[in-house]
């Protein structure tokens, strides 16, 4: 047998063996968005972040008024600490109807992290009756104004209401690192 024939029935294999993987992977069955939706929960559960991101922009491309996936995808972005993107999707979100406890909670988080401060300090000017979580952004944001007294302050007063909240003992603990920085 000569090297040209095992070199053409080489290349015959391969396309055959193309040819067979390309047919198995355009098999006609349609996902569904909703199905794409299932598959980003369990990417989600499983910390899977980027495959579940793609999977709620697949579900998105199929059909743009998902409130769950909108919702879903803005709390990646938050995870990711992209305020705009998150608060474009959280909006959408909340537009098409996704109603959730934790969304203005979601939403100062996300403008948080687009260093829109004041705004967070102002909407959590009446934090007398707001959960821990809106202390500790408000905290945050003292932070990232470099109010250190304030945000010592306010990261004191959710230590107070909630002794465990270990975000309220890391934001002191900054504050304490920053000060003293300063004082060196």
């Amino acid at each position: 047998m000569s090297i040209q024939t095992t070199n053409t029935h080489l290349l015959i294999m391969i396309a055959s063996a193309l040819l067979l993987f390309l047919s198995a992977c355009d098999s006609g069955i349609e996902i569904t968005p909703e199905a794409h939706i299932e598959n980003a929960k369990k990417f989600i559960a499983e910390g899977k972040l980027n495959e579940s991101t793609i999977e709620l922009k697949n579900a998105l491309q199929k059909e743009s008024n998902l409130p769950e996936a909108r919702w879903l995808l803005g709390t990646i972005y938050l995870e990711y600490r992209n305020g705009m993107a998150a608060s474009k999707e959280l909006r959408d979100a909340q537009t098409l109807g996704f109603d959730s406890p934790e969304m203005e909670a979601k939403l100062l988080r996300a403008v948080l992290y687009q260093g829109k401060f004041q705004d967070v300090i102002d909407k959590t000017a009446d934090s007398d009756g707001q959960t821990i979580e809106f202390l500790i952004l408000r905290a945050n944001a003292f932070l990232g104004m470099k109010k250190y007294l304030d945000a010592s302050a306010t990261f004191n007063r959710a230590l107070a209401a909630a002794p465990d909240s270990v975000d309220a003992m890391t934001g002191l603990a900054q504050v304490s690192l920053i000060e003293k920085k300063t004082d060196d």
